[in-house]
C-alpha cells in the first residue's frame, strides 16, 4: 500500500509512467487513473500469461488510449533471453535455466525508437534491477525520473546503489507504517 500511495504521490496529469516488470497490471491501472487522458503508461512484461491479464485489465478498466503493453523483458542489451515461470505470476524471471524464450529490450532503445520517456519509472523484475538501470543509462541522464526500485538481495542493493550514484541519484528505502521497508527504494536524483 505504501509503495502505491508514493507512486501517487509522483504522478501527475500528463505524467509518463513506466511499469517494468508489470505482471498483470496493478501498477499501471493505479498509474492510469492518476495521470489522466494526457498521460501515458507503458507496461513491459515478458511473459505471456502475465500480458493475457495484463491486457484484460487494461481493457475492464477502459484505459487502452492510457496504457500500452510491451511484450518484452527489459535489460542492459536488446536480443533473445531465457525466461523461467514460476507457479506465482509474479515470481517469474529472467534465468540462463529459463524454459520460455522472450525479447529484451534497452529503455534506452524504447525511447531512441520514440517511445516516450519517463517521468516515473517502477522497476521490479526480480533479480535484473542493475541490467534494467544499466539498459537506461541515456534515460536516466537525460530524463532524471523517479523510480521505484524493488530489490532482490542484499548484494543487488549495493550494486545498484554505487552505480546510481555515480549517476547522480540517491537510493532512499521506501518508507512504510512500521519503519523502512528493506528492499524497496525510492530513487531521485541528487540535490531534488
Amino acid at each position: 500500500m505504501e509503495k502505491q500511495l508514493a507512486i501517487c504521490n509522483e504522478l501527475r496529469p500528463g505524467s509518463t509512467f513506466y511499469d517494468v516488470g508489470a505482471n498483470v497490471g496493478l501498477f499501471s491501472l493505479i498509474a492510469a487513473r492518476h495521470i489522466g487522458e494526457g498521460g501515458q503508461v507503458v507496461a513491459f512484461e515478458p511473459w505471456a500469461g502475465n500480458v493475457d491479464y495484463l491486457r484484460k485489465h487494461v481493457s475492464l478498466n477502459g484505459f487502452e488510449q492510457r496504457v500500452h503493453v510491451v511484450e518484452a523483458a527489459v535489460g542492459a542489451s536488446e536480443g533473445m533471453a531465457l525466461f523461467q515461470p514460476s507457479e506465482s505470476p509474479a515470481m517469474g524471471r529472467l534465468s540462463p535455466d529459463g524454459s520460455v524464450s522472450v525479447p529484451i529490450l534497452t529503455l534506452d532503445s524504447y525511447v531512441e525508437g520514440g517511445g516516450r520517456p519517463p517521468d516515473v519509472l517502477k522497476v521490479d523484475v526480480e533479480g535484473a534491477e542493475l541490467q534494467v538501470l544499466k539498459g537506461a543509462k541515456g534515460v536516466l541522464m537525460k530524463q532524471r525520473p523517479v523510480i521505484f526500485l524493488a530489490t532482490h538481495g542484499p548484494d543487488l542493493v549495493l550494486s545498484c546503489r554505487h552505480w546510481l550514484f555515480q549517476m547522480g541519484f540517491e537510493m532512499k528505502p521506501l518508507l512504510g507504517h512500521y519503519g523502512e521497508i528493506q528492499d524497496e527504494f525510492i530513487v531521485r536524483s541528487v540535490g531534488e
